[in-house]
């Protein structure tokens, strides 16, 4: 389908205990970033009136580096190349203000909604019993799924020692991943809820396609199926939701 120029993809997913499939249509953003994701969401506002929105794709692990070393093995979190990360807050670390002293941060957090969170916490459940096979290309078999916050904004991280991950990691210590397109969405979402349509619930869910460290360019051979495996995700969710 065509709306102006942009191309959108229509499919089905048949969920769980229900006989109706449920209708899916996806679009890309043209570029990275927070303003072409909020065109984008715009853009399917207006033409399909979505109920529900996820938003999938790559981002960087900032779990497995520096910021971790002071934590036991048993308090780290893991999160591997092609794993994914579902977003349990969206915190935006593009707000600031800079002053002779440096930079003070001025973050906004956008909480994913408990009914959400209910469904992805069963979601949880359900993979310790089912265990999902990762998708072709993928660095481990298995995927492995958590649900933990996520920062955004439209740096581009590519270094473990960052400020901005260490003031992420002042925010709450269990950050996962760094992405460049949460923030933007989440923003949207939030204030769509003063429309005639609000979107009933939004869900970011990021496959990891490197760990935000000067390696990122030797790892571009994991950033398809890091995205396949948030689209693999993402269509299991869709499976287990209820009626909107």
């Amino acid at each position: 389908y065509k709306f102006g120029a942009r191309i959108y993809y229509a499919g089905k997913v048949e969920p769980q205990g229900k006989t109706e499939a449920r209708r899916v249509i996806c679009t890309q953003t043209i570029d990275q970033g927070e303003r072409s994701v909020i065109n984008a969401y715009h853009n399917m506002m207006d033409k399909y009136r979505p109920k529900f929105i996820f938003l999938i794709g790559i981002a960087g692990s900032i779990l497995n580096n520096q910021n971790d070393k002071g934590r036991s093995q048993d308090e780290r979190l893991e999160l591997d190349l092609c794993d994914v990360v579902i977003a349990k807050s969206v915190i935006d670390y593009e707000l600031r203000k800079e002053t002779d002293k440096g930079v003070e941060h001025r973050g906004r957090v956008f909480d994913v909604s408990a009914e959400s969170a209910l469904i992805v916490n069963d979601f949880l459940v359900m993979l310790e019993t089912t265990p999902l096979a990762a998708t072709e290309g993928s660095k481990n078999d298995m995927l492995h799924v958590l649900f933990e916050p996520i920062g955004s904004g439209n740096a581009v991280i590519g270094n473990e020692l960052s400020e901005i991950v260490t003031w992420l990691k002042n925010v709450n210590s269990k950050v996962a991943a760094v992405e460049m397109e949460a923030s933007g969405i989440s923003s949207a979402f939030y204030e769509s809820r003063l429309s005639d349509h609000a979107v009933q619930g939004l869900l970011v869910i990021r496959g990891i396609s490197d760990m935000a460290n000067v390696d990122k360019a030797r790892t571009k051979a994991f950033r398809k199926p890091a995205a396949q495996n948030a689209a693999l995700v993402t269509k299991k969710l869709m499976e287990i939701f209820p009626d909107f």
